[in-house]
This record gives structure tokens, C-alpha cells and sequence, in this order.
């Protein structure tokens, strides 16, 4: 059974002086899986730590 789940991102960066402020969050219905949750706060994880990476290598 396939169940249609919509979500909203919310990210958003902001430079500071000595650094950088970061939300990531993703908007999901109440009644949302466990495991659809739990699976988006791994890929927030890992796209923040690649973004890290990424930006360490500039």
C-alpha cells in the first residue's frame, strides 16, 4: 500500500560574524511514521554534515 506523505522544508542559513546559524527542520503531518521522522532527522544529519565538509574543502 502505497501512502502519499507531504512535507514542507524549512531551512534556512544565516551568516554571522564568527560563524554561521543554521535551522533545518521538516514539517510533517502529525499522524507521520516514526519512521518517516525518524529517516528525515537522519538526512537533515547527513546533509549538514556534507555541507560542513563541502564548505571545509572551499
Amino acid at each position: 500500500m502505497m501512502v502519499l506523505l507531504h512535507n514542507i522544508p524549512y531551512h534556512q542559513y544565516k551568516p554571522l560574524e564568527d560563524g554561521i546559524m543554521i535551522k533545518q527542520a521538516v514539517l510533517l503531518p502529525p499522524k507521520a511514521p516514526k519512521e518517516i521522522t525518524s529517516g528525515h532527522q537522519w538526512h537533515l544529519a547527513i546533509e549538514f554534515w556534507e555541507m560542513i565538509k563541502t564548505a571545509g574543502n572551499v
